[in-house]
């Protein structure tokens, strides 16, 4: 039951492992995640069942551990009218957007692999160029992500087309993966699109004194709704195996149609709501509706590089805190070399909760009070 992928531990964990001391502890219940034995990470353990082995972490066998990244991917939508200002914050519809991409990165950075693309591109004249990478997929992103995406608003929005130059780029990685598609309107850019008045934009915002105005030679077709392109070029990434978030932000209030074509074939359609398409209306939501999304393919399952030498002798640390080996709320051996967190501490793992998780063997297995 391998995975491909490393779990990494940082150096000076490692080093911290390796000179421990195996001896008697106080397995008593941190109650309040403070005193000598606090959660490094300031994630109180109260109510949770982890208990702490004491002022280090237990064991001289230290275990790496493989496990699967998933690939959370943003693909954002950087178009003129995200320089919209967000009533409730003074920030631009794009920060709030960037914002919550960072907060998700933050919290869940280690346990999942993160790409993020950008459109339009905006090193040419041309304000419909497809999107670019702006980030390659990486565990771990840190600051460097919030760099990257660091972008100002320009220009339309050539969904589809970015769609379509990014499938490759996704397709590339195996394992669980999705696509988060975030947006203030509806696609176009399109030159090669047709539409009636109905489905052109400058005639939905009221602003065509007559007849179509994307019809030349007065208009030009790229400000046609560009609908049956971005339904296929989001179809072609689930068709893949890439479930695609639609998300639609304030803005996208007229193209409700659109978007919910686009959510209902990406795979991951919102249920028991008003749209297929996740639609926020609070900016404030989006770090949350983000890790929600990432959280719930984080992998609790994780295969040990080498089985324990000693039966009973291996425990799990979150954060420097021993978590209870517990089928119901702790983690269970799924073989000789795999290990499955479970319950309320598979969550923690899912939301974002702990920064750094090792597997050491050479101490008693701690078991629930």
């Amino acid at each position: 039951m391998r995975a491909s992928v490393g779990f990494g531990i940082s150096a000076s964990v490692t080093a911290l492992l390796l000179w421990g001391a195996c001896g008697p502890r106080d397995h008593g219940v941190d109650d309040d995640g403070g005193g000598d034995n606090a959660n490094p990470s300031g994630n109180a353990s109260s109510g949770n069942g982890f208990q702490t082995d004491g002022a280090s972490i237990c064991g001289a066998e230290v275990h790496q551990a493989q496990s699967k990244y998933p690939l959370i991917y943003f693909v954002i939508d950087r178009s003129g009218s995200m320089a919209e200002i967000d009533p409730e914050s003074g920030a631009t519809r794009l920060e709030r957007v960037q914002e919550a991409a960072v907060d998700m990165v933050d919290s869940l950075g280690s346990l999942v692999r993160v790409g993020a693309a950008m459109y339009p591109e905006s090193s040419v004249s041309s304000d419909c160029e497809p999107g670019e990478q702006v980030f390659e997929p990486t565990v771990g992103a840190g600051s460097d992500f919030a760099s990257a995406i660091g972008k100002a608003p320009f220009g339309g929005t050539p969904t589809a087309a970015t769609l379509t130059a990014m499938a490759p780029i996704v397709a590339d990685f195996s394992g669980p993966r999705a696509v988060i598609l975030a947006t203030d309107g509806a696609p176009n850019c399109n030159l090669n699109a047709t539409c009636g008045a109905s489905e052109c934009m400058v005639n939905i915002f009221g602003e065509c004194p007559s007849g179509n105005c994307c019809e030349p030679p007065e208009g030009t077709p790229g400000n046609c709704v560009d609908r049956a392109a971005s339904i296929l070029a989001v179809k072609a990434l689930a068709d893949a195996g890439t479930d695609v978030y639609v998300i639609g932000i304030p803005g996208t209030e007229l193209f409700s149609g659109v978007l919910n074509q686009m959510a209902s074939v990406g795979g991951v359609p919102q249920e028991n709501a008003d749209t297929y398409y996740y639609k926020v209306d609070d900016l404030g939501a989006l770090a949350g509706l983000f890790k929600d999304i990432a959280g719930a393919l984080v992998s609790c399952t994780f295969d040990l590089d080498d089985a324990p030498e000693v039966p009973g002798k291996t425990n799990v640390y979150f954060d420097e805190v021993v978590v209870p080996q517990d089928p119901e709320n702790g983690w269970v051996w799924v073989d000789a070399d795999t290990i499955e967190i479970t319950g309320d501490a598979c969550q923690q793992l899912k939301n974002g909760e702990v920064k750094d998780i090792q597997f050491v063997s050479g101490c008693p297995t701690v078991l629930p009070l």
